[in-house]
């Protein structure tokens, strides 16, 4: 190896460093609250941040980002979690995402589960691509569940199940699972179709990446498990 090629390599790797280094912090400033107490003993701190690296590297595989760094959202070095004394569920903005402690507070049920479902579902967007925010929400958030149902967390409460709903871009499970079927026609859909949403939106992008109107390829859904609309 020549001189000039190990300085390229070298490059390259400081290069791949940086885009890959990622820290992770959570925070809980009220943790004498009624929330911030149940988040303390239910979840911790640890677990939390651990949470966001790790949903972080499984959307970074379902967006085939894992080997090609290059694709991510650039400027993304940091991601914090605030437990915060806010009415609601969550909220994110840009790359720190705050959670209700009184949503804590109140959830009945496992509620350290709960909390992994809402980070996954989260942390998607904090890394996806948006079309230059000119892609339906119902699509975005569609994205998010997807990414949240794979990883094994689907909502439970509303008991969907692939094949309901009236329309493709109602949004959050109901799209998801229409994206998984989707997937199953070409494996990879869900990261092409992000990689297409880095630079605008378009719902032909669902007839290039699969040979089909998107409403054609709802009807096949629908076709599959018997609910036809």
């Amino acid at each position: 190896m020549s001189v000039y090629q190990a300085i390229i390599i070298t490059f390259l790797l400081l290069l791949t460093s940086r885009v890959t280094s990622v820290s992770y912090g959570a925070y809980n400033p009220y943790p004498e609250s009624a929330g911030g107490a149940r988040f303390e003993k239910e979840i911790g701190i640890e677990y939390a941040t651990n949470t966001l690296s790790a949903a972080t590297e499984f959307i970074w595989q379902i967006f085939n980002q894992t080997e090609n760094p290059h694709e991510r959202k650039p400027g993304i070095t940091r991601v914090t979690l605030h437990v915060v004394p806010w009415k609601g569920e969550v909220s994110t903005k840009k790359n720190q995402i705050y959670l209700s402690s009184i949503y804590i507070y109140n959830y009945k049920g496992d509620v350290k589960r709960e909390f992994t479902r809402v980070i996954y579902h989260e942390m998607t967007h904090i890394w996806q691509w948006t079309g230059n925010d000119q892609a339906p929400k119902a699509l975005i958030e569609g994205i998010a569940d997807y990414v949240k149902i794979k990883a094994g967390y689907a909502e439970e409460k509303y008991g969907l199940k692939p094949g309901d709903g009236k329309r493709w871009d109602q949004g959050f499970e109901i799209t998801a699972y229409f994206l998984d079927y989707c997937a199953s026609l070409r494996p990879g859909f869900v990261a092409h179709l992000n990689a297409r949403l880095k630079e605008g939106y378009d719902v032909s992008y669902f007839e290039e990446l699969l040979g089909k109107p998107v409403e054609r390829l709802w009807d096949d859904y629908k076709n599959k498990y018997g609910k036809r609309n």
